[in-house]
């Protein structure tokens, strides 16, 4: 389970880590987190890009460099993103 905080907009998550995907990076501001399966993808604030962690067996946590996104969802294993362009 992951959820932004609204004093800071850092993540936080909680819970099964096997995979990493309860492992956030610190002091990262963020506008959407969305937990799958067994990884996490979440939009930075500060440059709209997607960001994921955890499993990616499947490639569900490969983002396509430099490319600012508006909307993110993680599956079990798959992720979708809506590009701002």
């Amino acid at each position: 389970t992951c959820a932004i905080r609204a004093d800071t907009l850092h993540a936080e998550c909680w819970g099964w880590n096997r995979d990493g995907q309860s492992t956030v990076t610190p002091d990262v501001e963020y506008t959407q987190i969305s937990a799958g399966g067994f990884h996490t993808c979440a939009i930075r604030a500060d440059t709209l890009h997607a960001e994921c962690w955890g499993w990616n067996r499947d490639g569900q946590s490969t983002v396509t460099p430099d490319v600012e996104y508006t909307q993110i969802s993680a599956g079990g294993f798959h992720t979708c993103a809506i590009r701002a362009d």
